[in-house]
């Protein structure tokens, strides 16, 4: 939440420094006790200071730098993403967590606007690492009593069909909540029906989902999800709906 969040100044308390590697611990820790198929597992590490001096709390006479890159191997072997993100480091730390990364997935920031973009990144990217759909598209047919007109600018009309066609592969995050709009001037002659009562449906849907394994998944929304305008009275003037 960083609109309550203040990071404030990357000076350290006292001269003190930063543990990595407790860090890495603790989260090789909380990652093992994850199983199961197709689990996908991601580390993000934010640091604001170099890694301890270390004082060893074991035998191995490993630096702290060189503790948490021995965990962090470990986790890359294991296939999680380490993704490591310097908050007004040095340069030689910056170097540091690039190594700890699982490629060029690391990220520098001085300031907390910046970081906050950041995160919109990152998370957008790990949205996009999840994610086993790699296109959707959406289909709608309106309603042959509407006349339809200002389709929002994200989608195209072909045949009388309104198409939504968005390849979540290169669209940023701010993008995939894609709205779909378009303005439609009801055209109907209610004194023809003879019972008294109708119903028009707006529009029929088809969504069809492409995975990144080459399937398809084809989905029909049912009557009950697609909405309806009623007509039960002769009252009704038409002529101003």
């Amino acid at each position: 939440n960083f609109e309550t969040l203040n990071f404030g100044n990357a000076t350290g308390i006292n001269g003190s420094w930063t543990n990595y590697c407790g860090a890495f611990d603790l989260s090789k820790e909380e990652l093992d006790k994850i199983t199961g198929e197709n689990v996908k597992k991601i580390l993000v590490f934010l640091t604001d200071g170099e890694c301890n001096r270390c004082r060893n709390s074991d035998s191995s006479n490993l630096s702290c730098y060189d503790k948490t890159s021995v965990v962090a191997n470990e986790l890359k072997n294991d296939n999680t993403i380490i993704i490591t993100v310097g908050y007004n480091v040095s340069s030689s730390v910056l170097n540091v967590i690039k190594e700890l990364s699982s490629g060029e997935e690391y990220y520098y920031s001085s300031t907390t606007e910046g970081i906050e973009e950041v995160f919109e990144n990152i998370s957008s990217s790990i949205q996009k690492e999840v994610s086993d759909i790699s296109r959707i598209k959406v289909e709608i047919t309106p309603s042959s009593n509407f006349k339809v007109e200002d389709i929002s600018t994200n989608g195209v009309i072909e045949n009388g069909t309104i198409v939504y066609d968005i390849d979540l592969s290169k669209i940023e995050e701010a993008e995939s909540n894609v709205v779909v709009s378009y303005l439609a001037e009801l055209n109907y002659n209610y004194d023809d029906k003879e019972d008294g009562s109708s119903k028009i449906k707006f529009y029929e849907m088809k969504i069809t989902i492409y995975k990144k394994d080459g399937s398809k998944e084809v989905i029909v929304p049912d009557n009950k999800n697609i909405p309806y305008i009623d007509f039960v009275t002769k009252e009704v003037d038409t002529s101003k709906q």
